[in-house]
């Protein structure tokens, strides 16, 4: 095996296009560093008027945005046993989505942590190994869906042990399918990351069809044929007819260090999955998402081998290396620290139109990426500068912290905006 040669590493190349923001919002404190843990944005269509437009604390609390006020609409923290949310990065409320049918069935779904307190996981650790925490998977039901205030029930649907507070339940999305003939219809998707599986020394629990560490996992929430009857198993997964009782065939596709967020690209037959996935040693990845597929960690990062026993042991990867899928883009640590996942623009700016947003959760830098090129990967990323308060600055600058926590959001109208930790503020990028 050969020493990689890093200088192989695509480099990010400025766009010469500055993204203008605007404040559009301070985030109630629930802190102090940071002062909000700020983490993602949702929004639901009504049948007339404005989108109800959600964003998420990891301290516990879904928010309901409107008329520049933050209304607590659904608070895990009071409504949970055993509810941490630190420490560790990767702790607390993880993310939410509303299904596509809402406004009809009130149903949301949401991932946390909680302490390891006696409740049976549906997926254990191996005797002897220490359980940081457990990472759960619930349905809510709102009884009045127009209102708020979250009010009704809720239901468990998967958990599952990590040794380590990091790479936990990191994104969930429903399909972007509309027909409801159509067998994606209603399918939930659910990144999680190794858990922290291979720094802990335990690179076993991941990177197989045996464990959900490491995967994106496909669900219908309405079934009853998964292991523990709470949830269904699409016949059409990868998977599904697998004749091994070990398999997970919840998976639709593994190889994961971090799946940070999870989103889909273009309509119908032409759909597909990007998963932004967060770098250990070299790299961040943006990968095109393939049923079945092995995107390789912890035996690859980028176009590198790793030694999942010794995992700051790089090489050259071979064409007998080549049975795992590639990233579509990437960016090196020279440039970044830790992807931030982001979304497809759709909305007034004709610059941005049909590329993908994204950032750096460390640096606070913007990029974008054209997801529907032809050319040969890696295809290129640029970087997009920052224009705020009628001058050319950087996100750390904004902030006034080397740690800027940057999370990319969008509207039900397709507008976008930054989120950072950092200071508790969402933004809109106005041009």
């Amino acid at each position: 095996r050969t020493k990689p040669d890093l200088s192989t590493i695509p480099k990010v190349q400025h766009s010469n296009l500055s993204i203008v923001l605007e404040d559009f919002m301070k985030m109630p404190k629930t802190g102090e560093n940071p002062p909000s843990r700020l983490a993602s944005m949702r929004s639901v269509p009504l049948q007339n008027g404005e989108p109800l437009l959600f964003v998420h604390d990891q301290r516990g609390s879904i928010y309901q945005l409107q008329n520049e006020k933050a209304t607590v609409f659904l608070n895990l923290k009071d409504r949970t046993d055993n509810f941490i949310d630190g420490p560790g990065l990767a702790s607390g409320l993880g993310n939410f989505t509303f299904h596509p049918e809402y406004l009809k069935n009130g149903k949301i779904y949401t991932i946390h942590t909680e302490k390891p307190q006696g409740v049976t996981p549906d997926f254990p650790l191996g005797e002897g190994m220490e359980v940081a925490m457990q990472w759960i998977l619930t349905e809510w039901v709102n009884s009045n869906p127009t209102q708020p205030i979250f009010q009704r029930s809720r239901k468990e649907l998967l958990r599952i042990d990590v040794p380590t507070r990091l790479h936990g339940m990191q994104d969930i999305t429903f399909s972007n399918v509309t027909d409801k003939n159509n067998p994606d219809y209603g399918m939930l998707y659910l990144g999680i990351g190794d858990g922290g599986a291979t720094i802990a020394g335990y690179p076993e629990l991941c990177h197989s069809i045996h464990s959900p560490l490491g995967t994106i996992l496909r669900i219908d929430p309405k079934g009853n044929n998964s292991r523990n009857g709470k949830y269904g198993i699409p016949n059409d997964n990868p998977y599904a007819n697998s004749k091994d009782g070990d398999v997970w065939k919840e998976i639709y596709a593994y190889g994961f260090r971090n799946p940070h967020r999870i989103t889909w690209i273009g309509k119908g037959e032409n759909a597909r999955l990007i998963a932004a996935d967060v770098g250990e040693l070299t790299v961040e990845e943006i990968n095109m998402v393939k049923p079945g597929s092995d995107y390789g960690w912890n035996e690859r990062e980028g176009y590198f081998g790793i030694n999942p026993k010794k995992i700051k042991e790089l090489y050259t990867l071979t064409q007998s290396d080549m049975r795992y899928e590639l990233p579509y883009a990437l960016f090196g640590h020279e440039t970044g620290n830790a992807i931030s996942g982001g979304y497809v623009y759709e909305g007034p700016i004709k610059e941005l139109d049909n590329h993908y947003i994204f950032g750096d959760i460390v640096q606070g830098k913007v990029f974008f990426v054209n997801v529907f090129s032809t050319e040969p990967q890696p295809i290129p990323i640029k970087e997009l500068g920052v224009f705020y308060n009628g001058k050319h600055t950087s996100f750390k600058k904004i902030v006034g912290n080397s740690r800027t926590d940057l999370r990319i959001g969008k509207d039900g109208k397709g507008n976008f905006y930054t989120m950072n930790k950092a200071d508790g503020t969402i933004r809109k990028i106005t041009g």
